[in-house]
């Protein structure tokens, strides 16, 4: 593949100090270098806060986006991708295509809650091609003014995700979780849910945490034979889930790929991707317990089954594959893998 210069503007999160180096933007900044592109990093939210007056993004959004038509200037992008970034503004992507021709591209890792779609279709006409990790026909009436969709998967990336747990026999986790506590989760969720396992299951052992971070949790992760997958689900999912199929948070690509046997909610047909044999689909709380006690004396099923999924995660979901699909939908080259996930493009 032809060598591009990649302007990336994701955050890089210098505030928290380190503790979420294993995030989605270093993945993708590395899946580009490795694959020998010139990439400049530049981290809007850190940049738009150095650059008020008092340490604030709102107040410092103006001067970034001068700088960011700045940094063009010097860098000339063939490409210009960008996550997650409210900070840059549409009429600077504007200006950056119409001065630089440059192609623009963003990637969302939220679950298509209202407010994400909203902020999606805003878009739309200024970015070329929007990459989300949910999939299916949903993304068709996302698509519009020119702006199209594509779905990606979560990356696995060797130099974080280290860890290969199923070759430990001496982990003291039986049952991993962690995870922030958010307000779209409803009483009847699983997400919910999952919190009385340790009181209903006690002769399991369970790492749940709320709000753990950096070498920490990577640390924890380390320990377990098994990870919950449970994402926040949609009150309103669309005829048959469209709006949340083969959706997940990133856990699935950090459970993966650091080992854990990984169970996911069924209701997101993860399976259609990975494969049967590669997670544990279960259907309600019930079969979630049922199928947890089955795994904690089944240890050799476990990690024939965290085996499989573990080389699977870093043979065919890894930074570099997913990166290189990126770049290849968005220059409409023939691929150079056969990708595991869908690679239908919408609009």
């Amino acid at each position: 593949m032809k060598v591009f210069k990649i302007l990336h503007i994701a955050n890089r999160g210098e505030r928290y100090a380190g503790n979420r180096y294993y995030s989605y933007p270093y993945k993708m900044n590395n899946g580009f270098v490795r694959n020998g592109h010139c990439v400049y990093w530049f981290s809007d939210r850190d940049i738009a806060r150095s650059l008020s007056v008092i340490p604030s993004r709102k107040l410092g959004t103006s001067r970034c986006n001068k700088k960011i038509l700045e940094v063009c200037e010097n860098f000339r992008p063939d490409i210009v991708v960008f996550g997650h970034s409210d900070v840059l503004r549409n009429e600077t992507i504007e200006e950056i295509k119409k001065k630089h021709k440059s192609s623009i591209v963003q990637y969302n890792f939220d679950l298509l809650h209202d407010k994400n779609i909203k902020k999606l279709k805003e878009r739309n006409g200024y970015v070329d091609f929007n990459f989300i990790t949910t999939g299916g026909k949903f993304l068709g009436e996302l698509a519009g003014k020119g702006s199209r969709y594509a779905y990606m998967p979560n990356p696995v990336d060797m130099s974080i995700d280290c860890h290969a747990n199923y070759k430990n026999n001496n982990l003291d986790i039986d049952v991993f979780f962690a995870g922030q506590t958010s307000d779209m989760v409803g009483v009847a969720d699983l997400r919910t849910q999952i919190a009385s396992l340790p009181g209903e299951m006690p002769d399991i052992s369970f790492g749940m945490y709320n709000g753990v971070w950096g070498h920490r949790y990577l640390e924890l992760l380390g320990r377990a034979k098994m990870g919950l997958s449970i994402s926040v689900g949609l009150k309103d999912p669309g005829v048959d889930g469209c709006r949340q199929y083969l959706y997940s948070s990133d856990r699935i690509g950090q459970y993966l790929g650091n080992g854990l046997l990984t169970f996911v909610e069924k209701k997101f047909r993860l399976a259609d991707v990975y494969g049967p044999d590669c997670l544990v689909e279960v259907e309600n709380y019930s079969d979630l317990k049922e199928k947890i006690r089955f795994f904690a004396k089944k240890d050799r099923l476990r990690i024939k089954m965290a085996e499989i999924s573990h080389h699977l995660a870093h043979e065919q979901f890894n930074e570099r594959l997913v990166a290189k699909y990126l770049i290849e939908t968005t220059i409409d080259s023939k691929f150079s893998h056969s990708y595991r996930w869908p690679t239908q493009v919408w609009g």
